[in-house]
């Protein structure tokens, strides 16, 4: 027996959310370009044996019954939409977003690939009742260890606005670590001093 085809409507509404999500994580976005995606919700009946409510498709394989020219099309079922918390939908779409490689093509779907989002939520994270709103709370997350060259690379893909906001970020979160480390070793330095003007028998200077 044939297969009903599915029915598929354009969705402004997930993409707002792409827009929000883009801005938000940049950095982990950065292969993304949100013009080159289609957003749709599936208005049909997801049939009883379907594995996941998302349909994640490349321009290879476009979605059922739909003509569009943009590589990469995300579709999710608009009745599981419709049920889902603020943060499952948020958390599955930028989920989704971050499949997106390059050249039309997805990531594998492996703990390697979406390092980030797996260490930071866990495996297991749509059963998360406590699961946070990526776009209402500040998630940090857990970034992937990269070599030298991995990161270079990276860089080089990045669109030129994207790598400058992302140059940035390093510089603030360096600048912080410099200002830690001084900090850190002038209150050793303090330390130090005391001890020796206790055992010389010198009065001390009282408490900061």
């Amino acid at each position: 027996m044939a297969r009903t085809k599915r029915l598929f409507v354009d969705s402004g509404e997930m993409r707002a959310v792409a827009e929000q999500l883009k801005r938000r994580y940049s950095e982990l976005l950065f292969r993304v370009n949100l013009d080159q995606v289609y957003f749709a919700f599936c208005i049909s009946e997801r049939a009883k044996n379907a594995a996941s409510a998302v349909l994640r498709t490349s321009v290879s394989n476009p979605l059922p019954g739909m003509v569009t020219s943009k590589p990469y099309q995300i579709a999710i079922y608009r009745d599981d939409w419709e049920k889902w918390s603020d943060a499952l939908r948020h958390a599955t779409l930028l989920e989704q977003l971050m499949y997106i490689d390059e050249d039309g093509k997805y990531l594998k779907p492996t703990v390697h690939e979406l390092y980030e989002f797996v260490a930071t939520f866990g495996p297991n994270w749509r059963d998360d009742v406590a699961l946070p709103d990526v776009l209402e709370e500040n998630v940090d997350f857990e970034r992937k260890p990269q070599t030298v060259e991995e990161e270079t690379a990276a860089k080089e893909k990045m669109d030129p606005g994207v790598r400058s906001i992302v140059e940035e970020q390093e510089r603030e979160r360096k600048a912080i670590a410099d200002k830690e480390a001084r900090r850190a070793s002038l209150e050793g330095s303090d330390g130090e001093d005391e001890s020796e003007d206790a055992d010389d028998g010198s009065d001390t200077i009282g408490e900061f």
